[in-house]
């Protein structure tokens, strides 16, 4: 995307994980003017990812275990760890690709 985006104008609607429902995140979204909906969410365990450590690397199975709360991971998680600046945004971008390819929908929430 090019320039500045107008959420009443150019967004139909904001697509949140689930780890956010009752956050700071869904109140803010709420305050965009835009339709917010959830979609199932991504929950993966630091064995779920260390179990493919070619597809992103032996760093990221490494940066996946150093920010995980008791072995868990999902985009609430990573976030956290992305704004307390723990690794580099890339490897956290990573760490939240592994999350998403080898994770499971969060459905226990």
């Amino acid at each position: 995307m090019h320039g500045g985006v107008r959420f009443a104008h150019d967004v139909e609607a904001l697509v949140l994980d689930p780890c956010f429902r009752g956050s700071a995140v869904e109140a803010d979204a709420h305050l965009l003017g835009v339709f917010v909906q959830w979609h199932h969410g991504f929950r993966a365990s630091v064995e779920d990812i260390a179990a493919h450590p070619d597809y992103r690397g032996p760093d990221i199975v490494e940066a996946a275990a150093r920010v995980s709360r008791e072995g868990i991971l999902d985009a609430r998680i990573i976030g956290t760890a992305v704004r307390e600046g723990l690794f580099d945004g890339q490897v956290l971008k990573r760490v939240w690709h592994c999350t998403a390819r080898f994770g499971h929908p969060a459905t226990d929430r």
